[in-house]
């Protein structure tokens, strides 16, 4: 599932994608991933990253989420890195015959899809450009500094400290040796809208920026991963997507 390669510093490391044939709207990502840890059991943490060993609510980990829930081709998906990878198949796929309950509704999974990639982790010597779509990636006090700033340079510099940080928690959780060696930067913004999370005012972007990790596709990057949020494509894909957008000046 995960190796460290003796002879580099590189990382190999499996990732799997469960495709359902379950028709699913973005917005009913949460009421999906209740399903999947309902069915599961909420004793396998890594399907939730809340903290069972707490007696209080509320206790999460806080490392780099391994299962993801998704939205992929409108069909609910679930991506799961190294040992997420691991559970999908040795806790999820043997109950997926008994089917769930979604929204109050008893759905019964007919068909999957799964596939499988080995990536290899490695920080380069040149960065490469990807695309980052509905990318959330401001807590609340970067939120403030960025709305503060009427710099649009400005505004980029604090997006790019904060996917810099992202990643490299990252590659703190992958094992990288020297997470702090990761660099990113942000290089155009293509859209930006409201959202709200937990009764919290948040923005998600759509941007291409370049950094140093070798990253794979489809994975997400930022806060709200868990739920679809902030989703890795090639350049040349995200290219294509945003052709009809103009490159916002950030106000």
């Amino acid at each position: 599932i995960f190796d460290k390669n003796p002879f580099t510093n590189h990382h190999i490391m499996l990732i799997t994608t469960l495709n359902l044939d379950i028709p699913l709207h973005a917005g009913d990502i949460p009421l999906f991933r209740s399903s999947i840890i309902e069915l599961v059991g909420r004793e396998n943490e890594i399907f939730h990253n809340h903290d069972n060993s707490s007696e209080s609510e509320g206790h999460y980990h806080f490392g780099y989420p391994l299962v993801q829930y998704a939205v992929r081709k409108i069909r609910a998906t679930i991506i799961g890195l190294g040992k997420g990878a691991e559970a999908i198949y040795q806790e999820l796929l043997p109950k997926l015959g008994n089917g769930m309950e979604l929204d109050g509704q008893r759905v019964l999974v007919r068909h999957y899809h799964i596939q499988q990639q080995e990536h290899e982790w490695e920080i380069r010597e040149s960065p490469e450009e990807y695309g980052l779509y509905g990318w959330i990636g401001l807590n609340q006090r970067n939120y403030r500094r960025w709305k503060d700033q009427s710099n649009g340079l400005s505004r980029m510099e604090i997006l790019s400290g904060a996917l810099t940080g992202q990643l490299r928690s990252l590659g703190k959780t992958i094992g990288i040796d020297e997470p702090k060696q990761i660099t990113a930067e942000v290089m155009e913004v293509h859209n930006q809208k409201r959202v709200r999370w937990h009764k919290t005012q948040l923005i998600r972007f759509h941007i291409r920026f370049r950094t140093n990790i070798f990253l794979p596709a489809d994975i997400g990057i930022g806060r709200c991963v868990a739920f679809g949020y902030g989703q890795v494509l090639p350049v040349e894909v995200y290219r294509k997507i945003m052709v009809q957008r103009p490159v916002l000046v950030v106000d």
